[in-house]
């Protein structure tokens, strides 16, 4: 198969000739200390793209996927050219959110909760990014189509923002948030519309330029911990399952033909019927063993509605030897058959203690049929 027809054939529902491969996707890909380390480890120049600033995850390479026979490619909108990013020091930039981030050492921190204290009355004055920024778009439309009808790959598109309930706690500062779904739903209502207006009309602009030309699109948030769900189904039912129907549906309008990826963290299996219910097609990353994340018990219970992305421990067997590289990639193997269901990424960014050798070994192991 070429990469477009496995990925396709799993998406379908069907069992390929071979486990699809992914990174650099939605929360699977290298923080950049790795992507260096592999980078140098593979002989590529570590001019990528960065997809992002002020992170510690910001590189794409075409380099790396081809070297680790990556079944998919991707598209994003790019920076805005009406805003540029405040610079606060050397080492804090604030985003277009009004978000303080701060890079120590290897990492990236957001350091402010720029809503903390605001009444419901100031979400209508308060400095929001501007979506129909012409610089987005820029290119974007003939890049994808391009991937489209030149490429042998799955084409995915990135979302712009982060996911609302995380937006929400950055914004308000997660303690405040959870205490208003508690104690003032009115205001957690009236931020999470404000907030889904805007990514909702990134997504629309997005998609103009690139629904025709994508079989995936991707967004994230993180609902749960690694014992259960941060908020209960009822919450997610009434506060966040309306916003997510309204987004899902107008991706259906502009990309029918697109698959929907929501990633997740975390052990959120009772969610797991309202993210169905929104119009999830793809969840990742099933991170293996948290409660209610085995994956044989899930392709069981939601195999006909859900496709799996990722599973691949970012933990433990991808910091160990190379044996226990390929007894991850054996579980895998026998938690998928038969019938596929599962495309193979991290289940989460590979961190700089992953050895290259170790993430090399991962994928060429995976991609022998």
């Amino acid at each position: 198969m070429t990469p477009r027809e496995r990925v396709l054939t799993t998406l379908a529902q069907g069992k390929p000739d071979r486990l699809p491969l992914d990174l650099m996707n939605t929360a699977g890909c290298l923080e950049d200390g790795a992507y260096q380390a592999l980078c140098d480890f593979l002989g590529v120049e570590r001019t990528g793209r960065a997809f992002r600033r002020a992170w510690n995850v910001r590189f794409y390479n075409e380099k790396i996927l081809e070297s680790l026979r990556v079944d998919f490619r991707r598209v994003w909108m790019r920076e805005p050219v009406r805003w540029q990013p405040a610079t606060v020091d050397e080492h804090t930039e604030a985003d277009e959110w009004g978000m303080l981030v701060k890079r120590v050492g290897g990492a990236a921190w957001f350091v402010n909760e720029p809503l903390a204290g605001i009444t419901i009355h100031d979400l209508d004055t308060y400095c929001w990014p501007d979506p129909a920024d012409p610089g987005r778009i820029d290119g974007l439309a003939r890049e994808a189509r391009l991937l489209y009808e030149k490429s042998p790959y799955a084409v995915s598109v990135r979302q712009a923002t982060p996911g609302i309930f995380e937006l929400a706690q950055r914004l308000r500062g997660p303690a405040q948030f959870l205490m208003d779904l508690a104690a003032d739903r009115q205001f957690a209502l009236a931020l999470v519309a404000k907030v889904n207006e805007i990514r909702i009309e990134f997504l629309r602009l997005c998609l103009k330029e690139v629904g025709p030309f994508v079989h995936m699109v991707e967004y994230a948030d993180d609902f749960g911990s690694q014992n259960g769900p941060l908020i209960s189904p009822g919450t997610y039912a009434e506060v966040f399952l309306p916003a997510y129907q309204a987004q899902n549906a107008l991706i259906k309008s502009l990309a029918p033909q697109a698959r929907i990826f929501m990633h997740s963290d975390g052990a959120v299996e009772t969610l797991i019927p309202y993210f169905i219910e929104s119009g999830v097609e793809v969840l990742n990353p099933v991170e293996p063993g948290l409660p209610g994340n085995d994956l044989a018990t899930l392709k069981e219970k939601y195999g006909s509605k859900l496709v799996f992305h990722g599973h691949l421990n970012a933990k433990g067997p991808m910091r160990g030897s190379l044996e226990d590289v390929r007894a991850e990639i054996d579980r895998i193997r026998e938690a998928v058959s038969p019938g596929g269901g599962l495309i193979l990424a991290p289940t989460n960014h590979l961190q700089r203690d992953v050895p290259p050798q170790n993430i090399l070994e991962a994928y060429r192991y995976a991609a022998a049929t």
